[in-house]
């Protein structure tokens, strides 16, 4: 009987750690007869695709295990595992994704297992009354560079009451040999099993952990419990030792301990030979007995390593006398060198007469000495010199092989940072990508750039990253249309914003006396005076098309009527102390925000221009409209603040609204605008140089940029016609929205 059970945990982080497990448990004869299936594998940072393949593969292995028969050379199992190895590179082709995967079969009580990098396999077997473990793939662990997912095919027995654990790699970190020892024979398979996978998941990490626990039971024996009694004596020789007669050897040449301890099987899944014959077993004796280490008495290791500690020694105190005498050279130099420059009690003189006999004396004796010591003495400079420069360099070596390091790691740092955002992007999670991106950003403003080799790997980092976030940012590089320079018509023009009225633009400036209609048909321009209502600051165009509703910087309001072509003043009744911060025109009344009273004032039409109005806010309702500078009207009112933020008014009162996804965000904008037939929000910021697209609910949908562009100070959309017009510095640009 067969107690199989496994245990699972997900981590935090997908796209690092993706763990797959697969049992078939057969149900039919003929499946029956092919025994189980089972596979545990992780992949890591791996892409959506692999995980995908991985999960097909194993399918398919476990598909073509069960479908295949039997060869007289070949197992069904190796069958299928060759046919999957001609698809294995579609796995291992990944940059950065690591692939641990173990798959095998239990007939009866043969296993046969295959591996690719390195997944932990435990057999756990009864010796001298407790569990034994040991690592069947010690020696088995696949890093081939052969472009194969499974090279090998290992076969061994299982003998009644033995436990085999397959695990993927991380698991021995936190559940140990001694643990599992101590667990199994105390608690049934499946409780082992749960207790394993609580401890995992308390780890509350981003590594996902997988395996599966197999107990072979006697065929005389199940127990109630599922607890196995330790009264089965065997070992791991016993237990691999009778596969040794019956099953024939592999071409693959195994190390004679790996044989003679495990008794397995290894089959090369690329040999085309036939396989020879098993030679017959040796028989394997079982002992205590450990000879006794020589005595190192009397060896050349010894003698050596007596001789380099006398060395030591000796090395330490010729060096203690040198810093001795080093010390007593500088303090009498110090002695002499202040004597010399203050000349105290007169003895300049004698200091330097004494320092000039010390040298001469110095010279005699090296010229005196014999040219044995001369050249012992030069050699021993030049082998002082070889050892501090040697210490230097070992030194130095060690730093740059330090800092070398360091930065290969904030590189892959960088550069995993980059893939995780990718593929959270694969999920739709915008705001992970985002942060994961700035992470990186950050990273990578931090990486030295020192050598050319760094400053173009700094490059090259700096353009992906650039190139993710400018996805992630929606941001559109357009090539806008001139429509045309005002310039050239008139060189004082002054323009600095636009307003519509029909087909005609209409661009005017606080500094500038005149109106410069643009026919956007023709493309001709005229220029309109209003000198006697100057400094025009904001304008609105009201839904019927029918004027142009003008505010100057002292309060005053202007219009310019479309049957007559011209501006005349109009009259508005304001309470006293009024600063206007922006007006809009909406069902033929004119709204304003009074920055002095935090207000906004709805006022009606009259024949002679606006009636002082009414508060259009509730009474209970505080707001902060100081420096509010654009207002727009669909029905509910949005208000644009010099800092960015955007509020939303209804019926009088302030709604939830923020702005998602816009990155960098708002600093200095200048006009916003919308209507209740327009679906989105336009915001222009000269100082960023973009048109920013927001859904009525402030998501970002687009953001619009040119290099043409210096300082886009006027806007005017036309939705309708994915039309937008820019005036910057007295030129006229249109760009179609995407």
């Amino acid at each position: 009987m067969v107690e199989l059970h496994e245990f699972f945990v997900e981590g935090g982080n997908q796209e690092r750690s993706h763990v797959l497990l697969h049992i078939t448990e057969p149900s039919t004869a003929a499946e029956r007869a092919k025994g189980y299936f089972f596979a545990v594998c992780e992949i890591n940072n791996g892409t959506l695709e692999q995980i995908e393949e991985l999960q097909k593969i194993v399918d398919d292995l476990e598909s073509g295990y069960y479908e295949t028969a039997d060869t007289p050379e070949k197992d069904a199992f190796e069958i299928a595992l060759e046919s999957i190895n001609r698809r294995g590179h579609q796995i291992l082709k990944g940059g950065t994704s690591i692939v641990h995967c173990l798959v095998g079969t239990l007939r009866e009580e043969t296993l046969s297992l295959a591996l690719h990098g390195q997944p932990t396999t435990r057999l756990f077997y009864a010796k001298q009354g407790e569990l034994s473990a040991q690592d069947i793939l010690a020696d088995e662990t696949n890093d081939r560079s052969d472009g194969q997912l499974f090279s090998a095919v290992i076969q061994g027995k299982l003998n009644p009451g033995d436990f085999l654990s397959g695990s993927t790699p991380h698991v021995s970190d936190f559940i140990s040999d001694d643990r599992l020892k101590k667990l199994l024979p105390a608690r049934s398979t499946r409780e082992s099993a749960v207790h394993i996978q609580k401890v995992l998941g308390n780890l509350h990490n981003n590594l996902s952990y997988g395996g599966i626990l197999i107990h072979l039971l006697p065929a005389t024996q199940v127990p109630k419990t599922g607890k196995l009694p330790l009264h089965l004596k065997h070992n791991a020789h016993e237990s691999m030792q009778a596969l040794r007669q019956r099953e024939e050897r592999s071409t693959s040449v195994l190390s004679p301990t790996l044989w003679q301890q495990l008794g397995h099987t290894v089959k090369s899944l690329k040999s085309k030979k036939k396989e020879p014959r098993a030679a017959a077993p040796r028989p394997v004796e079982e002992s205590n007995y450990r000879p006794r280490e020589p005595r190192a008495d009397g060896s050349f290791f010894a003698l050596t390593l007596i001789t380099l500690g006398r060395a030591l020694v000796a090395g330490t105190m010729g060096l203690y006398t040198v810093l001795k005498k080093l010390v007593l050279l500088l303090g009498r130099g110090a002695v002499a060198l202040l004597l010399i420059i203050t000349n105290k009690g007169g003895q300049r003189e004698l200091v330097i007469q004494s320092a000039r006999l010390a040298i001469e004396n110095k010279k005699q004796y090296v010229r005196n000495l014999p040219l044995v010591s001369k050249i012992l003495f030069g050699l021993t400079l030049l082998l002082a010199i070889i050892f501090a420069g040697s210490i230097w360099y070992l030194s130095y070596r060690e730093n740059r092989l330090a800092r070398l390091q360091s930065y290969r790691q904030e590189v892959q740092a960088i550069a995993d940072k980059k893939t995780a955002a990718e593929a959270s992007l694969i999920y739709n999670d915008e705001a992970k990508a985002f942060a994961l991106l700035q992470e990186a950003t950050l990273l990578l403003n931090a990486l030295p750039d020192n050598t050319r080799e760094q400053k173009e790997q700094k490059a090259a980092l700096a353009q992906e990253v650039d190139s993710s976030l400018m996805r992630l940012r929606k941001i559109h590089v357009t090539t806008p249309e001139l429509i045309v320079d005002l310039g050239e018509y008139h060189g004082d023009a002054q323009a600095t914003q636009l307003a519509i009225l029909d087909e005609d633009l209409f661009a005017y400036g606080e500094s500038d006396q005149r109106l410069y209609r643009l026919d956007l048909a023709t493309k001709g321009v005229t220029a309109v005076a209003h000198d006697h209502i100057p400094n025009f600051i904001m304008a609105t165009t009201p839904k019927e098309q029918d004027l142009i509703a003008f505010l100057t910087r002292d309060g005053r309001l202007a219009e310019y009527q479309k049957t007559a072509g011209t501006v005349a003043a109009k009259t508005i009744d304001l309470v006293p102390g009024a600063a206007f911060g922006a007006l809009f025109v909406y069902n033929q009344r004119l709204y304003t925000i009074d920055q002095t009273r935090n207000q906004i004032t709805k006022h009606a039409r009259t024949q002679t221009g606006y009636d002082r109005g009414a508060s259009w806010l509730r009474a209970d309702e505080t707001v902060d409209l100081g420096d509010a500078i654009s207002l727009a009207i669909d029905g509910d009112l949005f208000v644009l603040k010099a800092n960015g933020e955007v509020m939303k008014l209804v019926a009088g009162r302030r709604q939830t609204f923020e702005i998602t996804g816009l990155d960098p965000k708002l600093r200095e904008p200048a006009i916003l605008w919308t209507y209740n037939d327009v679906k989105n929000l336009y915001i222009l910021e000269p100082s960023q140089k973009r048109v920013v697209v927001l859904d009525k609910n402030g998501k970002l949908l687009a953001q619009y940029t040119a290099s043409a562009w210096q300082n886009p100070t006027g806007m005017v959309v036309r939705e309708e016609k994915g039309e937008v017009y820019i005036l910057d510095t007295n030129k006229v640009y249109k760009f179609n929205l995407n």
